[in-house]
């Protein structure tokens, strides 16, 4: 197709005012908001056999690893249709964010496909644009080549090629690294680019296996008795699930173990608190033998740690820090932390002056506990955070394995929506909540554990499970995955 979209003016797209960014980085408007929604276009597959076999009932997509990179910045996703009208592409920009045309693999002369609908998106946005809104689109791959063709008056001027599966080098230009896109990466990413293959392409003309310690909860879901908090799965890369009864097999095949924090007891039989102890005494004991085997424990999983590590004795205060934002105070010697030792300072000082980290616990671990239990011969304290008249220990870390407990919740920063809890969703807060999740999957890296076959692995993983979306359920989080 040439020339001009059916509907719009005769103005070639893209004209000197407006600002359509390649790579989407974040949302910054005059108007601005904290909780981002972005529409991803979807794709048409009805001239792909093995897609038509493999689901006969549909015939568009949306893969979902463009959803979980939209979330893992702080923001949420809704499926932007194809061939519908205009005054539904009008309506729809009105209502979110940023819009992500993502790659794939149709052709761009589809009635009523993906192309269709992007050039569509595309004159709208430039007109959002131009009225002074700030809208950001971010293409990839596929939708790169859309944006530039809509831009050279839908005329395709790409050159046929096939770098295929391969990952490539940057190269920039002048004056690149003072871009929009690239002027807030540390230089020392820049370096990484240039240097170092971090790119994937694919293109003709982007493992590590970690498991999920799962609480025990009775839900208001009639044939399901279990379930995981969705958002943690997308702080780690692959994930599978660990049961009550726990042999070191399983601990063998995977490279690291998140306990969550939740609202169960540690008294019940053959639940969660059960299936943790089992799995801290075997990785204490994979570490004793060298191998690095982390484990992540958050609020209620934090706790847990702490109390195992007390002979299990239970040496936690009541308190009630529900529901609020916290600052991090440091300790002596928490900077050179295996956790803190690669957050960049600003971003320490961040945590300092501002409450970036989400508390919602009944329970809290004192200092001065942990000092009168001898706790503190094996664990470094690295922060304390302070509510009302409750000064708490907030990150501990083990002094000789790589274990890390946080009494706060960094994965609601970017994955909890209900207003009630007051997630923080600022940048800021979307930043400094990954170091947690990057600190951990550093060093799951570090041992060479696997299943012994591809087919093992795949029929282990989290999403053999369903999930469902928990409203109008109430039950205080977006998503979560359940098992009988």
């Amino acid at each position: 197709m040439k020339g001009r979209l059916c509907g719009s003016n005769s103005s070639p797209f893209f004209s000197k005012s407006a600002s359509i960014l390649l790579l989407l980085t974040y949302i910054s408007t005059v108007t601005s908001t904290d909780t981002p929604v972005i529409g991803i276009l979807a794709q048409e597959y009805t001239h792909i056999p093995s897609y038509v076999k493999a689901y006969p009932n549909y015939t568009s997509y949306i893969a979902a690893s463009y959803v979980k990179n939209i979330e893992a910045a702080g923001a949420r996703v809704v499926p932007i249709l194809i061939g519908q009208d205009r005054e539904y592409y009008a309506e729809i920009l009105t209502q979110i964010n940023g819009v992500v045309i993502p790659g794939g693999g149709t052709g761009f002369d589809h009635p009523n496909g993906y192309a269709d609908a992007g050039r569509q998106i595309l004159h709208l946005v430039d007109k959002i644009n131009e009225e002074g809104v700030t809208f950001p689109v971010l293409g990839v791959c596929l939708g790169f080549e859309l944006i530039l063709q809509v831009s050279n008056n839908d005329t395709d001027f790409r050159k046929s090629c096939k770098v295929q599966q391969v990952n490539l080098n940057l190269k920039f230009l002048p004056g690149a690294k003072r871009s929009s896109l690239f002027s807030q990466v540390p230089s020392k990413y820049i370096k990484k680019f240039y240097q170092k293959p971090l790119t994937h392409n694919n293109h003709m003309y982007l493992e590590s296996n970690i498991i999920i310690s799962y609480r025990s909860l009775k839900l208001r879901f009639k044939d399901r008795s279990f379930y995981l908090f969705f958002f943690y799965l997308f702080i780690l890369n692959k994930v599978s699930i660990l049961f009550y009864c726990v042999d070191r097999e399983i601990l063998t095949q995977i490279n690291g173990v998140v306990i969550p924090g939740g609202g169960t007891g540690f008294d019940h039989p053959n639940g969660y608190a059960d299936a943790g102890r089992q799995i801290l005494h075997l990785v204490d004991k994979i570490n004793e033998e060298g191998v690095t085997f982390p484990v992540l424990g958050v609020c209620l999983g934090f706790e847990l740690i702490l109390q195992v590590s007390n002979n299990d004795t239970d040496f936690r205060k009541s308190c009630k820090v529900q529901q609020v934002n916290l600052n991090l105070k440091f300790l002596p010697g928490a900077k050179r932390s295996s956790l803190f030792s690669q957050v960049p300072s600003k971003y320490i000082k961040k945590f300092y002056q501002k409450p970036l980290t989400h508390n919602n616990h009944i329970w809290c671990i004192t200092r001065q506990d942990m000092i009168k239990y001898g706790l503190t011969e094996t664990w470094n304290i690295l922060t304390l955070s302070k509510y009302k008249s409750w000064e708490f220990v907030s990150t501990v870390e083990h002094k000789e394995y790589p274990i890390v407990g946080i009494q706060f919740h960094p994965e609601k920063n970017a994955y909890e929506w209900t207003e009630s809890q007051h997630n923080p969703h600022s940048h800021d807060d979307i930043i400094s909540a990954r170091f947690f999740s990057d600190w951990f999957i550093d060093k799951a890296r570090l041992n060479n554990n696997s299943f012994a076959s591809r087919d093992d692995l795949y029929k282990s993983l989290i999403q053999n499970y369903p999930n469902v979306m928990s409203y109008p359920n109430k039950l205080g989080f977006e998503q979560i995955y359940l098992f009988k």
